[in-house]
């Protein structure tokens, strides 16, 4: 019993001395604030601002840090580190004065007395936004554009209505400076449009009426009359034939400037299981381990291959896969170039009315989800992008590779798909 007495004594004093201890460093807390933020200046934005300043001499300064509120209530505090002399605050939904309270911060989290501010934005970056916004008929789709400087996320809530009745809401996110938007997979027919935009703030701008637009209309074009254009056939009468082997065959003297791998020339049409034909024969590169339905240029970028197509088309459209086994990586082509002729003579080869239409790029969606779909479903490109329409009538279509993802040595590609019309 005694034995059991003293050791209660003991872990009550063990206590007490830990309870002493713990109050003693809380004692210690430094819980003096920094001097205040000094020479502060205020630049308007869009919807908000950034503010100028002269930090505090305080060793154990950490931040500084801006409050406000928005025309919804909300609280907002922003905060900038101690490597910076400027901070943003964003979020305003009107040209009217806002009170802002400016705090220095240091390690202890203590704060000094505020720097208020009476400061008034420019018009609501929603707003600015909205005067950039375009909608426009496209193919099977309508385009969306804006111009977003400040780069601040926003929705894009769209309005489409047919003369039926039926309707359908859209709701787009951007936050890129330029941003060009598609609503695919509509029908021919007229589209009442209405759009409005809104920030994550609550700032939201009047609906705005785009009026009546009728997508236009465009079809997947077959290839069954695709046909590789060997250098035999680019050039037709101007080829020389006088050697026995046609790996050692070229154009005439005079023709010998324009027959390098940058021009006129085409890449290899088979390299190890590579071959040009498997480029639009309909099948897609899809097993990793085993990908063969693929073309290997087998030389440096810059390539080309030319195609005739069999018959005069005009195109709007294109669509691209990717080899399996390089996806968004080495090899894969990034970026390519269109060129298209409607040489009426090819006997003497298909060397005259070469028209370049647009060069075009192959970016990796952010989210690895969205890579994966594109790369199955294939990189879609208009053709005019900034102004759809379809081409003038062509027969023969170069596809040159200007470059792939990494510096690699060859270039590979699966598949292509063209959509249009039949120019007749």
């Amino acid at each position: 019993m005694k034995a059991k007495y003293h050791i209660v004594i003991f872990a009550a004093l063990f206590a007490a001395g830990f309870m002493g201890c713990k109050t003693e460093s809380e004692g210690s807390r430094d819980t003096v604030p920094p001097g205040m933020l000094s020479n502060v200046e205020f630049t308007p934005v869009n919807g908000g601002g950034y503010f100028r300043y002269t930090i505090p001499s305080d060793e154990d300064y950490l931040y500084a840090r801006a409050e406000y509120q928005t025309d919804a209530g909300e609280t907002i505090s922003r905060t900038s580190s101690v490597y910076c002399d400027s901070l943003m605050i964003s979020g305003l939904g009107s040209v009217r004065p806002y009170e802002v309270r400016l705090y220095a911060v240091d390690n202890s989290a203590n704060e000094s007395e505020p720097v208020v501010m009476e400061v008034t934005p420019l018009e609501p970056n929603v707003t600015a936004i909205a005067s950039t916004l375009k909608i426009y008929p496209g193919f099977s789709a309508l385009v969306i554009t804006l111009e977003n400087p400040l780069e601040e996320a926003v929705d894009i809530y769209v309005n489409i209505k047919t003369a039926d009745g039926r309707e359908a809401l859209k709701v787009y996110s951007s936050n890129l400076p330029e941003d060009r938007i598609f609503i695919n997979q509509l029908e021919a027919i007229p589209y009442t449009v209405s759009a409005y935009i809104q920030d994550r703030y609550g700032n939201a701008t009047p609906e705005m009426d785009f009026g009546t637009m009728t997508p236009l209309e465009d079809y997947e074009l077959s290839k069954d009359s695709f046909t590789f254009l060997r250098d035999q056939l680019l050039y037709g009468s101007h080829w020389d034939y006088s050697e026995p082997v046609w790996e050692d065959q070229h154009p005439y003297e005079d023709y010998m400037p324009m027959y390098r791998q940058d021009s006129m020339k085409n890449a290899k049409e088979t390299n190890f299981e590579g071959n040009i034909n498997k480029f639009w024969d309909g099948m897609y590169d899809e097993d990793v381990k085993y990908s063969l339905n693929y073309f290997h240029s087998g030389t440096r970028y810059p390539f080309s291959y030319f195609i005739d197509l069999g018959r005069e088309v005009c195109i709007s459209r294109l669509r691209i896969w990717q080899r399996n086994q390089y996806q968004w990586a080495k090899y894969s082509v990034k970026t390519f170039h269109i060129y298209i002729s409607n040489d009426p003579d090819p006997s003497d080869g298909v060397l005259d009315d070469w028209e370049y239409v647009g060069e075009y790029t192959l970016n990796k969606p952010a989210g690895e989800a969205e890579a994966k779909l594109e790369f199955t479903e294939g990189s879609e490109f208009w053709v005019y992008p900034d102004d759809p329409q379809f081409t003038r009538p062509f027969r023969y279509l170069r596809f040159k590779a200007v470059k792939d993802f990494d510096n690699g040595t060859i270039g590979c590609m699966s598949e292509i798909t063209l959509y249009g019309k039949e120019a007749n």
